[in-house]
This record gives C-alpha cells, structure tokens and sequence, in this order.
C-alpha cells in the first residue's frame, strides 16, 4: 500500500544536470551514479541511455554553485567530470576518480576539488544555492575563531599589598 502511494515521476527535464529528459530507472540496479559515482541500489534512478547518464534521485536537486567551509574563499562549481588527471578531494583528502562529477574552483591557480557528496555534506555546506550570484555579493563571514592577544606583566616588579 506504501509503494501504491508513492508519486513517482517517471521522466523529468533537468537541464542544469543533463541536456535530455531524464526516465525514471524504478528497478534496483547496480550501476555508478555519474554525480556521486556510488553504486547504491536502494535509491531510485533518473537515467538517460543514449547518453550514459544515471543519476540518484536524491542528487537531482544539488546545487551547481556553493561555497564551503574547506574552501571559503572562492566558489566551487559542480562539473560531471574533471580533465585533470590527480585530484584529491579537498573534504575527505582520497583520490577522486575523474570520470564522476565533484565540485571544483574555477579560480586561475586553484586546484581545489570535492566529490559532490563531501561538499554537500551538512557540517561543510551551509545549504546555500549560489547559483547566479556574483562573489562579491556574499557578506563576507567572520572568521570561526578570534584570536585574542593578551598582555603580560610582570608581577615581581609590582609592589602588591594584601
């Protein structure tokens, strides 16, 4: 009866992932997610064979544009595969596998990268879909920790009475 309720979505126009209508994929199978590059049966797919393209379910709305706490600096843009040939992810600090989508700077000079489910993670992304906004628009955030100096005296030149 659950299943009999469920409002599946048997094809969905995504264009931000994928230039063809994606078809749902309902059967539990085994293949790599080309977001994700995980191998997870139990969630369902959004497939497009011509192309090669499958998708989890749950990876469809991830945003294209974000900033994290490992990387505060610049955005970082998803990218469904990456042209250079070592990367390690700059969250979980393995090798990625460049065939899979992950995130990375566009910035000149910077090499960052993330696989999509690292940078997503709730305790590195703070939720927010940058998509469309300019860099310079975000309020720059206070640094995690404020460095507090101290002065120092010293006590055995002061006369203290008690």
């Amino acid at each position: 009866m659950t299943c009999a309720e469920k409002t599946l979505i048997l094809a969905r126009d995504i264009p931000k992932w994928h230039e063809h209508t994606l078809a749902l994929f309902p059967t539990q199978a085994s293949f790599p997610c080309s977001i994700c590059a995980l191998t997870h049966s139990a969630c369902p797919f959004y497939v497009c064979p011509p192309c090669d393209f499958a998708v989890h379910q749950k990876f469809i709305s991830l945003p294209r544009v974000i900033r994290i706490s490992r990387h505060p600096h610049h955005h970082i843009f998803f990218t469904p595969s990456f042209t250079q040939g070592h990367l390690s992810c700059g969250v979980y600090r393995r090798k990625m596998d460049i065939d899979y989508g992950g995130y990375s700077c566009v910035k000149d000079g910077c090499s960052y990268a993330a696989h999509s489910r690292c940078a997503t993670q709730s305790n590195v992304w703070d939720g927010i879909d940058l998509d469309g906004v300019h860099p310079e628009q975000i309020e720059e955030e206070v640094e995690p920790f404020v460095r507090k100096v101290t002065e120092t005296y010293d006590i055995s030149a002061t006369n203290i009475i008690f």
